[in-house]
């Protein structure tokens, strides 16, 4: 099975949001105690409102979810 780096698969979700007209955002929370830790959210690039990953906590998809969520969305117009 192939497997890629989380950096590698952030940088590629990165460029695809991007394409989409959304952005990938990571958690800034340091503690690792804190739900937040690690995760991410999808916001609407132009909007600037949480598309996923803002319930039921803010940055509550790790990389496979964000992967999910960006593959089933439509290209930006």
């Amino acid at each position: 099975m192939n497997t890629i780096r989380p950096s590698s698969l952030e940088a590629h979700l990165r460029r695809l949001a991007t394409r989409k007209g959304a952005r990938l955002m990571k958690s800034r929370v340091r503690n690792p105690d804190d739900l937040r830790f690690g995760g991410y959210m999808i916001v609407d690039a132009e909007r600037n409102f949480v598309i996923a990953g803002g319930e039921p906590y803010d940055f509550a998809l790790d990389l496979e979810d964000a992967k999910a969520w960006l593959e089933d969305m439509p290209d930006a117009a």
